[in-house]
């Protein structure tokens, strides 16, 4: 479309900003969110008719990755619902890009760390130090 219908809620940037406010403060709260890229409409005057952010979360609770990102998208859904305007609505789609475990939680001396450690000095003959 030339431009999304703003009066009708259809402004995706604002409803990816929202969606993230939304989890920063809900089952995001308490873990480190960046949102390191955000791309909306497709030039300078128009309402954007789909947006993309790609955000980085970091936690230490112990919570399975999977049920983090089931909990984001649940959020996210529930965000584009109380935007709907009749049959105008949001697709969400929530993938994981990249890692899917919070490695920067891995305690350096775990038994999975220590043995992963071993393997990669087996493999390269260079042990692997702490960042």
């Amino acid at each position: 479309p030339d431009s999304a219908p703003l009066a009708e809620g259809g402004d995706a940037l604002a409803a990816v900003l929202a969606m993230v406010a939304r989890l920063r403060a809900g089952v995001l709260r308490g873990m480190e969110v960046n949102l390191g890229e955000l791309r909306a409409g497709d030039r300078v005057g128009s309402v954007p008719h789909e947006a993309t952010a790609r955000v980085r979360v970091l936690f230490d609770e112990d919570r399975p990755f999977g049920g983090v990102l089931d909990a984001v998208r649940q959020e996210c859904e529930a965000e584009a619902a109380a935007r709907a305007r009749g049959d105008r609505r949001f697709v969400v789609q929530v993938t994981r890009d990249g890692l899917g475990a919070n490695y920067a939680a891995v305690d350096w001396n775990s038994p999975a760390c220590t043995t992963l450690r071993q393997a990669i000095t087996e493999v390269t003959g260079t042990a692997p130090a702490s960042y």
